[in-house]
This record gives structure tokens, sequence and C-alpha cells, in this order.
């Protein structure tokens, strides 16, 4: 994810170079999940990984894609999904969807309309740590009823010990249909990134 997530140090503007390069570089050392970038509703600059429009990521991706995963994700509330073509094979595959907890369920039905344009789709839940148990339910209730690839907790602020994952981890586990992967996106503020 160094081209969405190293996007906050350098405002998106790595480069052509950089970008083609580093994508090159993943795709030759068999990397199945690329993350190229972000979906915003801003102009797109060459040589930046802020997207408007699936189209401007064809540039940077290699032609003989089709067997990797390209993704790009979205920030609830800070994309127009009239923009979002539906899917036809020449860009992204897989949308990664983060959304805060207090719009974790209109932020669901949201992303309804991305699987609808024939992407593969993946939930973030900010901030999971902040969830009560009986939100932890719901949010597993609502992620159902869409049935993305993937939901992950995520440790946004790096706060999360082996316990409270494990907790964590359990009641949607418990929760969740088992087709969907859960996964886990870590922070190392308290160093423990690792250990997790």
């Amino acid at each position: 994810c160094t081209l969405r997530d190293g996007a906050y140090i350098v405002d998106g503007n790595f480069g052509d170079n950089a970008i083609k390069g580093i994508i090159n570089n993943l795709h030759k050392a068999n990397i199945d999940m690329i993350e190229v970038g972000w979906l915003k509703d801003i102009t797109h600059q060459k040589g930046s990984t802020y997207f408007q429009y699936c189209e401007d990521i064809i540039p940077y991706l290699q032609s003989d894609s089709k067997q990797k995963s390209y993704i790009a994700m979205i920030d609830y509330g800070r994309y127009d999904l009239n923009k979002l073509s539906n899917y036809d094979g020449t860009s992204i595959n897989t949308i990664r969807l983060v959304f805060p907890k207090e719009k974790f369920e209109e932020a669901i039905e949201f992303s309804s309309k991305i699987k609808e344009k024939g992407y593969k789709l993946c939930l973030q839940a900010a901030n999971t740590y902040s969830y009560t148990d009986i939100d932890l339910i719901k949010l597993a209730n609502k992620v159902n009823e869409v049935m993305p690839e993937a939901l992950s907790i995520v440790d946004t602020f790096g706060v999360m010990y082996a316990s409270d994952l494990r907790h964590i981890f359990m009641l949607l586990d418990r929760n969740l249909n088992k087709k969907i992967k859960l996964g886990f996106h870590s922070h190392n503020n308290l160093q423990m990134s690792f250990a997790l």
C-alpha cells in the first residue's frame, strides 16, 4: 500500500517514474494485491496517486496485469460514485472503502453500489477499537447484507493489545458470513504491530 498510504507524506505526488517503478517492482515480486492510490473528488495530476476516475490509473498499470488485484481506496464521504465507471477489466478491479464508526451503516449501503458496478469490495472499519460489542455485531450483520470480499479490523490509532484484538476478532468471526475474509490493518503507535 506504499502508493496509497505513502501518499500522505508526499501529498500523492510520487512522480510518474516512481509510481510506475513501484508497481513494476511489486508486480515482478509476485505481490498479489497492489494498492495504487486513492479515488478522490479532485482532478488527477500527472505523477499523483490521487485519481478522479479509474481511467486515470490505466497508464500506470502493466499490460499483463490481469492476474493481479489492483486496488484503490475510497474514504467514505469523499468520493462521488457517479464518477466510478463500470468495471471493464482495463483498470483496477478492487475498491477498498474505509469508513468511520458513526457512519458505518450508511457507508455499507453506499458500498453496495460499488459491487453493482462490478468491482470486488473490501471494507475497512476505521478505529474498530471504539466499537462496543453490540456495535460489532451490528457491523457484522450489516456487512453480511453486502457480502464484500473482506472486512478489516483497523487499529487506526495503534492502541490495541493482543487481548483487544482477540476479543474483536472473535466477535466478528462468530457473526460474519464465513465467505467474508477477516483482515487486520495495524498501526504501530505502541510498537505492537508485529506482536499483533
